[in-house]
């Protein structure tokens, strides 16, 4: 694409994210985002949290930063937005600067820059995470942003306040390369010999319709180090996103890399990667290896490669002698993007690991794209314009679809009927679902990750999770309390931790109320109600103070990552309004708890007595209002909304209950009290049945 034209799109991106995210959003701080979830997407970014701060005395600046766990890279983005139409250059000067502002926030940082810092200011959590991890980073990475043209090239890698750093530009050209061109990410490439290896020893080529295979068997050591290079750039996308919800390592294989390193070969199931290209070449013994792996992915075997990387960094650990097998098919660009997606999703569902394949592509999105394409909201008091909210399946629909409007007449009409305030995406739905149904824990994990507890709670759920209208309008409703809870909470001018602040007020008035909303009124007024806002106003500044004070020591954006902070939260002592529940009705959504999941699966026990005792204390009277609270809000799957009403109606008959029925009949107790079902009962904790 030329990139004149690129710049231009990209600055529609940019406004867009500029409008979505409201008044406080300035266009760079806009552009940061809009670049980092660009670089997420690719594989390049791990979970950034925008952090915009400048420091004019001290000639310090911080855009947003990253903390990769698993790698122990920590990184430091800087962002350089003009909105110029024009494409200007990034001068050597200029580049110098931004990184010198980078580099001075980051040694302030590692001196106990947050000891200087407003405790209620974004900056100030940055400032104390870093010094925090700073003794557990193992490598160092400055990156600047821009929408600019590099003309020159970034500095050399050197030694950071004790650290090896390197630094890195995305410029306008490198992300219209990712964006512009369709691709997911820049691709691998892998050159043996500068990680210590001549060459991969192989069997093949072997010749394919549209294709080439070969056999290899890798050094561990090389695979391990490739992944530290690469990291999850490394890895197929839906492998990518199963590792970052399920966990990156396997005991098993950890145990048999400590213990046994030579028989890993044997135990290991392998790789199965896929590469545009290789080049081979002959040693000097007269053997052919291959020494160069371009567009290198791996799309079997990611917890494999993960493992091993994490093993590396263990004392006692060596993987000199580990040897893996691997699979590689060569793929030329025109078939890469039919036969890719084939060889991940055979190879996935040939082992034992069942994936989460939630990608933009899976029919959920697709229809949830129909739905918003379709389905016109009510107009809002005082307007009489019927609009709709946009879902972005993948990056750029929103910007295409204004940009398919021929003349700038159609293209104010289509805006006024598609705000961009009520654009949203992916993320968004997994945001909006998780704070609604109590996770705020999982939505403070970040974007990317909370989209992946999300999908893999879709794809675990034995309930159809196609979405319909009425789970549509619901949707919608969520994404109102969401953005309306978000402006009033900014009103308040807390301080920091705004976007925590939402996730549990959001929650935390779902518990109360016992998820008793009625969706439909505010799907049909487009708005939140008096007694809500009056709540958020409320219990707001209480959160905030709590999610501060039960921190303690720790970081409260890592603290409000955890299940103990929202027990803690739940502390609080608020009732809310009766008003807020006046009205309630039935939601209609037939796909409603397509996203419900129990918090935690129940632990083990054999105490079928207690589970008895607990069903029988309730009473008849709870069991039938349990059914029909769950009827009324969309929680549970209909199977155990029966089951509700057959155990009141067996209590009511003095029927005995099946030992199965007792099971899930505790499972229901257990999850409803998660969601906020006010009962009176014995301590749930001290009952569980397997």
């Amino acid at each position: 694409m030329n990139l004149d034209l690129f710049q231009v799109e990209l600055q529609q991106l940019v406004r867009i994210t500029a409008d979505a995210e409201g008044e406080e959003s300035s266009l760079a701080s806009a552009f940061t985002k809009t670049a980092l979830d660009i670089l997420i997407d690719a594989g390049e970014a791990n979970d950034p949290r925008v952090t915009e701060a400048v420091f004019e005395s001290s000639r310090m600046q911080i855009s947003a930063f990253d903390w990769d766990e698993e790698r122990a890279l920590l990184t430091f983005y800087v962002a350089h937005f003009t909105s110029k139409d024009e494409v200007p250059t990034l001068t050597k000067a200029d580049l110098s600067r931004l990184f010198a502002r980078l580099n001075r926030f980051a040694a302030a940082c590692v001196k106990g820059l947050y000891r200087q810092i407003e405790e209620s200011t974004d900056v100030f959590d940055t400032a104390q995470f870093v010094f925090d991890v700073w003794t557990h980073a193992r490598a160092i990475r400055f990156v600047v942003l821009t929408n600019s043209l590099l003309r020159t090239t970034p500095p050399a890698p050197e030694e950071f306040e004790g650290h090896p750093a390197r630094y890195e530009v995305w410029d306008l050209e490198r992300l219209e390369r990712l964006i512009g061109s369709g691709k997911t990410q820049e691709p691998v490439e892998v050159l043996t010999s500068d990680f210590g290896v001549d060459g991969l020893a192989s069997i093949g080529p072997f010749e394919g319709k549209d294709y080439e295979a070969y056999l290899l068997v890798i050094p561990g050591k090389f695979l391990a180090d490739v992944y530290e290079e690469f990291g999850p750039r490394l890895l197929e996308l839906n492998v990518r996103s199963f590792l970052q919800a399920r966990g990156k390592t396997n005991q098993g294989m950890q145990t048999t890399l400590k213990d046994d390193p030579s028989r890993f070969l044997a135990y290991n199931n392998g790789l199965s990667m896929t590469a545009t290209s290789v080049e081979r070449r002959k040693t000097s013994s007269g053997e052919t290896v291959i020494s160069r792996l371009i567009g290198l992915q791996i799309v079997n075997g990611g917890q494999t490669t993960a493992s091993l990387y994490y093993a590396s960094r263990k004392p006692g650990v060596d993987l000199s002698n580990v040897l893996v097998q691997a699979k590689l098919s060569i793929l030329e660009d025109d078939a890469r993007s039919s036969l890719a997606p084939l060889i991940s999703r055979f190879a996935n569902t040939q082992n034992l690991i069942r994936m989460a394949d939630f990608s933009a592509n899976d029919p959920f999105h697709v229809e949830l794209e129909k739905l918003s394409r379709s389905i016109w909201a009510p107009a809002p008091e005082g307007s009489h314009e019927m609009t709709r909210w946009f879902y972005e399946r993948s990056r750029g629909q929103f910007a295409d679809a204004v940009g398919r409007e021929r003349t700038p007449a159609q293209k104010r009409q289509f805006l006024l009927s598609h705000p961009r305030k009520q654009l949203f995406a992916k993320t968004d739905v997994a945001k909006y679902e998780n704070a609604w149904r109590q996770l705020p824990f999982s939505v403070a994990l970040g974007a990317e990750k909370n989209f992946n507890e999300f999908s893999q709670a879709m794809a675990e759920s034995k309930q159809s999770t196609s979405p319909d209208a009425p789970y549509f309008q619901d949707l919608i409703s969520k994404a109102i309390l969401w953005k309306q809870t978000e402006l009033l909470v900014n009103a308040l001018k807390l301080g920091g931790y705004r976007s925590a602040v939402v996730a549990y007020t959001v929650a935390l008035v779902s518990n109360r109320i016992s998820m008793r909303l009625n969706l439909d009124q505010v799907w049909r007024e487009q708005a939140v109600s008096p007694h809500w806002a009056s709540s958020v106003n409320e219990l707001a500044p209480l959160i905030h103070a709590k999610l501060i004070s039960s921190a303690g020591s720790k970081n409260v954006l890592e603290w409000a990552k955890k299940k103990d902070c929202w027990a803690a939260v739940k502390e609080i002592s608020w009732v809310a309004p009766s008003d807020l529940m006046i009205g309630a009705v039935a939601s209609t959504s037939r796909s409603a708890t397509a996203a419900s999941q129990p918090e935690t699966s129940l632990p083990a026990s054999d105490d079928e007595i207690a589970g008895r005792a607990l069903i029988l204390s309730l009473g008849p009277e709870a069991w039938i209002g349990i059914a029909a609270w769950a009827k009324q809000t969309g929680n549970l799957q209909s199977w155990q909304r029966g089951l509700a009403f057959s155990i009141g109606s067996y209590l009511t008959q003095d029927r005995a209950l099946s030992a199965k029925q007792v099971v899930q009949g505790v499972k229901i107790a257990v999850e409803v009290e998660r969601l906020g079902f006010r009962m009176e009962r014995p301590q749930l904790d001290a009952v569980s049945v397997k």
